[in-house]
């Protein structure tokens, strides 16, 4: 009996053990079973790319408009042929900027030249025609004709809003605007540095925004700071400088430095009639001295000018200048200032140097070129 009662003791562990197959153990539903979370991962943030071309003064000499004049029946003026070659550089830019040098007070006031200069106003029509959309009117010119220069000046752009018109307001306007382009907003400030020694009467609505190197540029300083708040970019365009000079003088050095530590993005200089170099402050781009974009001067120095192109871009909250090329440009005439006109320096020729109407060539404009502006910016072809 004892070893039965030990048999079937050994036979019912057996079987319980058995009742126990690791298959027959309850799962959990299948919508109840643990999962792994893939992490999300962040959207690349959007690049924004804004094209910007520039030029500088667009001085308008007694031989110019002479020959807008010969260019059109009765009393209009035509300019265009002279500016033809530029036009898809400035059409094909997101952005195109002009110095506007002499105000626009039209034949009523007196079409006049060197010192004291007056255009027509079918010179405005001409160069929106162009494509240019950007005009600084802040010139050491730019009190030539008196107020009445200038609210003439100021009626003919007001009546074109297709237009970015800075450096010539009525009191009570603020010397920012912004324009926005593929959902980037950039704010030009504009600036002279002297109006030869010249002003408007005290009760005139006008001005025109004058800076105050002296006083550590501070009106300019307040001015990017505001436009800072309402922009992604920042562009000080700044009339400055020696006439004839090929290199920044130290007062440009010195501003060009307060205006990067202020916050400036990108610093456009204009007045020398000659071209000057391009740098970096930091991570503000500045170009001193864009030249003449066209003139009728006399001196070689003063016969190329340059043409600015760089995009702004935009990466979230990471903003940059890029793709930064100076490109010069030759006023070209013959003899007696006859057929003035613009030839990009990627067009011009040993014959074109030979025959211009001032003692030059080909190498002296390259020469001038490769001295002036550092290779990494500079584009001959």
């Amino acid at each position: 009996m004892k070893h039965f009662r030990i048999f079937i003791s050994l036979l019912m562990i057996c079987l319980l053990f058995a009742g126990c197959h690791p298959s027959d153990v309850a799962e959990p539903p299948k919508d109840e079973q643990p999962t792994q979370q893939t992490p999300e991962v962040p959207e690349p943030p959007v690049e924004k790319r804004v094209s910007f071309f520039g030029v500088g003064d667009n001085l308008i000499h007694n031989c110019v408009y002479w020959q807008a004049d010969s260019n059109a029946p009765g009393s209009e003026y035509d300019f265009l042929p002279m500016y033809e070659k530029m036009r898809t550089d400035i059409e094909s830019a997101d952005i195109a900027y002009i110095n506007q040098e002499t105000v626009l007070g039209g034949t009523e006031i007196g079409v006049s030249s060197y010192p004291m200069f007056n255009s027509p106003q079918e010179l405005g029509r001409d160069m929106l025609d162009l494509g240019f959309d950007v005009f600084s009117l802040a010139t050491n010119h730019a009190f030539d004709k008196g107020e009445r220069g200038v609210a003439n000046t100021y009626a003919y752009f007001q009546e074109h809003p297709e237009a970015t018109c800075i450096g010539m307001y009525k009191k009570g306007e603020e010397n920012v605007k912004v324009l926005e382009k593929e959902g980037m907003k950039i704010a030009f400030v504009n600036y002279t540095f002297h109006t030869n020694g010249l002003s408007l009467p005290a009760d005139s609505e006008y001005y025109v925004p004058v800076a105050d190197y002296k006083d550590q540029c501070a009106k300019i300083v307040a001015d990017i700071k505001k436009a800072d708040q309402v922009a992604d970019f920042v562009v000080c365009c700044v009339h400055w400088g020696d006439e004839g000079a090929t290199q920044p003088n130290q007062i440009q050095k010195e501003s060009a430095q307060i205006m990067a530590d202020a916050g400036c993005d990108v610093i456009v200089g204009t007045h020398s009639h000659t071209i000057q170099p391009v740098e970096y402050i930091d991570d503000t781009l500045v170009i001193y001295s864009l030249g003449n974009f066209i003139s009728a001067q006399n001196k070689p120095v003063n016969m190329m000018g340059g043409a600015i192109k760089f995009e702004f871009v935009l990466k979230g909250e990471e903003k940059s200048i890029e793709n930064v090329k100076f490109e010069p440009l030759i006023n070209q005439y013959e003899g007696r200032f006859s057929n003035i006109r613009i030839i990009p320096f990627r067009e011009y020729t040993e014959a074109l140097g030979n025959s211009h109407g001032v003692d030059v060539s080909y190498s002296y404009f390259k020469n001038l070129a490769e001295e002036t502006v550092a290779e990494e910016f500079l584009n001959l072809e």
